[in-house]
């Protein structure tokens, strides 16, 4: 696979760690499975790191796609959107949580981008959206720094 997007993630320097990726037809798989289709710059974050992302932590929770793409945790997200009621009214991808999705990074699943913005929800008392103002390449790559 040609790497556009995280070439620095593809160095694997020391500061990562080692890092395990997915094969492009576990990739395929999992995008059949769920009936979406991936960015490219994000289907390049699973080639790479998909299984393992070492010492890149994109939160203290889950990055791992095999859990998030998990049909437990996935009911887990629905009910709690549900419950919460977040603006989310356009098919998503929620790429990394922590505090059992409490907290969660997202980016939009239509946008026609193959780097799309990410952004943040925080469901407390009040639930919050908030655009990060990053693509998820920036995101990942300013974690490498």
């Amino acid at each position: 696979m040609e790497i556009k997007y995280l070439k620095k993630l593809a160095k694997n320097n020391i500061a990562i760690g080692k890092i395990r990726g997915v094969s492009q037809v576990d990739i395929q798989k999992i995008e059949k499975q769920l009936n979406v289709r991936f960015p490219a710059s994000y289907i390049e974050f699973l080639y790479l790191a998909g299984e393992d992302s070492g010492n890149l932590k994109l939160f203290p929770g889950t990055s791992r796609i095999k859990d998030l793409a998990n049909k437990d945790f996935r009911k887990f997200l629905n009910n709690l959107l549900q419950e919460h009621k977040p603006d989310l009214d356009r098919p998503f991808w929620a790429f990394t949580e922590y505090d059992d999705f409490q907290h969660f990074l997202y980016f939009y699943l239509d946008d026609a981008s193959d780097d799309p913005v990410i952004y943040q929800v925080e469901m407390t008392d009040v639930t919050e959206i908030k655009k990060r103002n990053v693509t998820f390449s920036q995101y990942i790559n300013n974690l490498i720094k």
